[in-house]
């Protein structure tokens, strides 16, 4: 049923339904009757005059049932309910009349079928200029949630050792140690000035784009937004009086800085916001281009005042902070170093599940209001169960469910598994894969637990917006210091999957080095253990990233498993990040070519050229059938071609020996070579190679056989 009219012209919804339907049968009825009646009066005058309350009955009728119908369906008509009764009970009576004139003319029978067929006519007219819409209410019950995402990468197990005095007193605070229970909540100050900075600056500049000169179109935006932004100057205020007096709180550790802080709030920039809610609800004296010019000085005035507190704020709240840290008794301060001492892992697991005595984790208050998807992120992103992550403590769970994994599930903690999850920190791959995974309107919120070190391949940024385009925010806990860690990281190993035998294996090794300014690095590429080349790399700055080139060449046909590795240094807390392994195959498995010519051509130049110096691919043997020599010098040594010689002894002075050398190669390019130079029997077994059958006893080396490749008619 329709619970909802919008329609003037409709009854109440109290009005009750079956009543309603008793007015529409019963006019509906005595519309009928009155033409019965109207067809027993002989009088001609009567009926005429009858005709007027006949019509009268319809129009009720017709308006009656449309009364009833509006309670199922939506009648989205312009017409108004009485027009459209008017026009359908006169064209049915006119329709009526055309029935009476043809009586005459026709059969009964004829004349009704074609009554019935106007009639119907008519009410499926009126039915379409009534455009009656079904309307029905469909209820789905959507389970929103929220995606936790913790990191759980190798740098998020280390405990921070630059931990600042006003960082340590966060965490205590967080924790609820009793050391800092009456502690001033200083660290706080900055932020809520910089949001009351921020909202100013953002509300006021549509009144900043206003031209001093166009008085009225200043009016009409103060009549638009003037109560929203007196608003935002009361709370703005209210949020600096309250930020005055936390700093005030603070008066028995605060320095000359600090005081001149609140000196500035309480003498420039609340008076100024006061001003400007005078001038915004008008009880201010002057006209609209005074009140303008006042309201903007006022606010630029603040906004600049409080540009000038937020560079002057957080080095005094931190010199606050370690006055204050400075003052506790030993006992508080083990308590706070104890807390300060933790893992970011640890850390993270308790703000999670129990921050302190009594309070509720982020888990339970998010648990109370949606389903949470548990994500833990390093390299890659794995959906856990929560359960089974708190039952470890927090520890590394594999990325399989214990139902299906079976018994040694915990062998797998300490393995190779949990040092290739935890070798990096893509927080982009993961956000990328809640946005894929979440199903429309389902995702309420994404919160990310995270030291921030990203060193992935996907963009967090790009990530996050696509989350906010689905109108789900992205929100972090940041756990570690804002002080960088010392820390030397291999980011990076570019290194060929296979070399021929015989050439290097060259590597580019990307690195990163953090906080060790001054440092000098040594770069190892290790085989077997053994160091088999080494560099050292100096470091010129606090965020430094280096590449360079490792090489090796080896010494035999196989696979060799390559470590880069960056020496640990002392006081670096993470040192699992320091290596790379890489697996580089050597193998000689190089195309033999056959190069054969009577003369030093331009083609034979370009094609020895092009197979020897320029691919390594190639194991290229050249003869040249009558070189070029010099008049008195001692013929040249003999040199049979083979594809069993040293790869780059490319030049050989006579054709292959044997048959079987003949057979080694894979392709023989034949030149401007006479044809007596070369036997019609090797011919011969050559062109039977070619295509798909070979010679009988051919040995050769692979099923693409032989190749001749022939230039010149004489071959």
């Amino acid at each position: 049923m329709v619970t909802e009219l919008r329609r003037p012209d409709l009854l109440s919804t109290d009005f009750p339904v079956p009543v309603l339907a008793l007015l529409a049968v019963a006019t509906v009825v005595l519309w009928i009757a009155a033409h019965w009646l109207k067809g027993r009066i002989a009088d001609k005058w009567q009926r005429r005059g009858f005709l007027a309350v006949q019509a009268l009955f319809g129009v009720v009728a017709v308006w009656s049932v449309c009364q009833f119908a509006a309670r199922f369906v939506v009648l989205s008509t312009p017409w108004s309910l009485w027009s459209l009764a008017l026009v359908t009970a006169g064209a049915v009576e006119v329709a009526v009349g055309l029935y009476e004139l043809e009586r005459s003319l026709i059969s009964r029978l004829t004349g009704r079928a074609l009554l019935g067929l106007r009639i119907a006519l008519i009410l499926l007219l009126s039915v379409m200029l009534a455009q009656p819409i079904l309307q029905w209410e469909k209820r789905t019950e959507i389970t929103r949630y929220v995606a936790v995402m913790l990191d759980d990468s190798a740098s998020m197990h280390i405990s921070d050792r630059a931990l600042t005095p006003s960082e340590k007193l966060k965490l205590a605070s967080l924790f609820d140690v009793r050391a800092v229970r009456g502690r001033p909540r200083m660290d706080l100050v900055p932020g809520s000035l910089t949001g009351t900075r921020d909202k100013l600056v953002r509300e006021c500049a549509a009144f900043q784009m206003v031209p001093e000169s166009d008085a009225a179109a200043f009016e009409s935006l103060l009549k638009k937004q003037g109560a929203a932004l007196a608003k935002l100057l009361q709370d703005a205020v209210k949020a600096l009086n309250s930020d005055y007096a936390t700093l005030g709180r603070a008066a028995g550790v605060a320095d000359q800085e600090l005081e001149g802080v609140r000196s500035s709030l309480k003498k420039t920039v609340i008076p100024r916001l006061v001003e400007a809610t005078a001038f915004v609800s008008g009880r201010s004296p002057g006209g609209i281009r005074e009140r303008r010019q006042g309201l903007l000085r006022a606010v630029n005035a603040a906004g600049d005042e409080l540009a000038k507190i937020m560079q002057i704020l957080p080095p005094a709240v931190a010199k606050a902070d370690a006055v204050f840290y400075s003052g506790l008794n030993p006992v508080d301060r083990k308590a706070i170093e104890d807390i300060a001492g933790r893992t970011r892992a640890a850390i993270a697991h308790d703000v999670l599940t129990s921050p302190g005595a009594g309070q509720k984790g982020i888990l339970d208050r998010l648990g109370a209001r949606y389903s949470v998807k548990f994500v833990r992120f390093a390299s890659e992103p794995v959906t856990t169960d929560v359960d089974a992550w708190l039952k470890t403590g927090g520890k590394y769970v594999p990325p399989v469910s214990p139902a299906a994994a079976g018994p040694g599930l915990e062998d797998k903690t300490a393995g190779a598994d949990l040092k290739d999850f935890q070798e990096s920190t893509d927080i982009g791959a993961a956000l990328e894969k809640t946005a894929k995974e979440a199903p429309a309107d389902s995702l309420a919120g994404v919160l990310v637990l995270t030291d921030g070190r990203h060193n992935g391949k996907v963009s967090p940024e790009a990530a996050a917006r696509q989350i906010g385009a689905m109108g789900a925010p992205v929100c972090t806990v940041v756990i570690g210091s804002r002080e960088t860690p010392k820390d030397a990281a291999v980011l990076d190993v570019v290194a060929p999957v296979s070399v021929y035998l015989g050439d290097k294996v060259n590597l580019q090794v990307l690195m990163r080095f953090d906080a060790l300014r001054g440092r000098k690095a040594k770069v190892r590429l290790m085989m077997g253990g053994q160091p088999v080349d080494e560099v050292t790399v100096e470091v010129p700055d606090d965020k430094f990233r280096a590449n360079v080139s490792l090489g090796h060449t080896p010494p035999a046909v196989g696979i060799y498993d390559y470590e880069v590795e960056i020496a640990p240094l002392d006081d670096e807390p993470l040192k699992e990040n320091n290596k790379w392994r890489v697996r580089v195959a050597a193998s000689d498995n190089r195309i033999n070519v056959l190069l054969v010519d009577g003369l030093p051509r331009w083609e034979f130049r370009y094609l020895r050229n092009l197979l020897y110096a320029r691919d390594r691919a190639v194991q290229l043997q050249y003869v040249l059938l009558e070189p070029d020599g010099l008049d008195g010098a001692p013929p040249p040594a003999v040199v049979y071609a083979s594809a069993a010689r040293k790869f780059g002894d490319a030049e050989a002075t006579a054709l292959p020996k044997t048959r079987d050398e003949w057979m080694r190669f894979d392709t023989i390019i034949l030149g401007d070579v006479p044809p007596a130079a070369i036997d019609a029997g090797t011919l011969d077994d050559q062109a039977l190679c070619l295509g798909a059958g070979c010679a009988p006893g051919c040995r050769c080396r692979s099923t693409l056989h032989a190749t001749l490749v022939f230039e010149s008619g004489h071959a």
